[in-house]
């Protein structure tokens, strides 16, 4: 009789333990199989300037399964009031690359979206990216001189010679300098006239597309003969 007993405890404890093993199982599967509704926030963002070009910035961050695309904004101030970019990136495309403005510094953030779930919480990089001008040289000459003023040239050869922004004339020896906005005329015609210089002055004349020099020459301007006298022989 007693030896009933025992095997009664016995079987009713493993009974027991296969039911609370059977329901440890259970919620173990029902927590693998959780669904989100909302999509994972992107981590790890990143932004790299091409030191090739100075201008093209590729924008990077883990992609998660659960996104099929991402809002990507780009922004001119670290306050992320000025947008310079706002685009949707297909998942496929991450890294994405984008030419910017060249001597830029920029800002960005991203978001994952899903046609399942609802788009998750911006991810903000915590830092920013500098862009830069690169641009080949094109040769700057001086085509004809005052003593006022400078006329330049430069090469149309390069497919990009009308990508240039202003001239900067600096006196060699110490001075004001003088700067000259460059029009869409003149950039076509790949030439310009700096006026507003002073006479018999050496001037280091540089050519620029934003922060990059594309090209320069050192050139004197002539003489003011205006104040000369006129020196006669009998």
């Amino acid at each position: 009789m007693k030896f009933k007993n025992i095997f009664k405890v016995v079987a009713i404890g493993l009974a027991s333990l296969a039911l609370a093993t059977s329901c440890a199982e259970k919620e173990f599967d029902e927590i693998t199989e959780l669904k989100l509704d909302r999509c994972l926030e992107p981590q790890n963002l990143s932004a790299k300037v091409d030191a090739a070009t100075g201008d093209n910035v590729t924008f990077a961050w883990d992609v998660n399964k659960d996104a099929e695309n991402y809002n990507l904004v780009v922004y001119n101030d670290e306050a992320m009031t000025s947008e310079a970019l706002n685009v949707t990136v297909p998942a496929s495309e991450v890294p994405y690359t984008v030419r910017l403005t060249a001597d830029q510094k920029y800002y960005f953030k991203v978001q994952a979206l899903s046609e399942a779930r609802s788009a998750s919480n911006w991810a903000i990089y915590d830092s920013s990216c500098k862009t830069y001008a690169v641009k080949d040289n094109l040769f700057l000459e001086v085509s004809d001189r005052t003593p006022s003023s400078l006329s330049l040239s430069w090469s149309k050869d390069a497919d990009d010679y009308t990508e240039v922004t202003h001239i900067a004339a600096i006196p060699v020896k110490g001075g004001k300098t003088v700067e000259v906005e460059l029009s869409s005329a003149q950039a076509s015609a790949a030439a310009a006239v700096v006026e507003g210089l002073a006479s018999s002055t050496e001037y280091q004349v540089t050519l620029y597309y934003m922060s990059a020099a594309r090209g320069s020459v050192d050139a004197w301007t002539k003489a003011d003969q205006g104040s000369a006298t006129k020196v006669s022989t009998s």
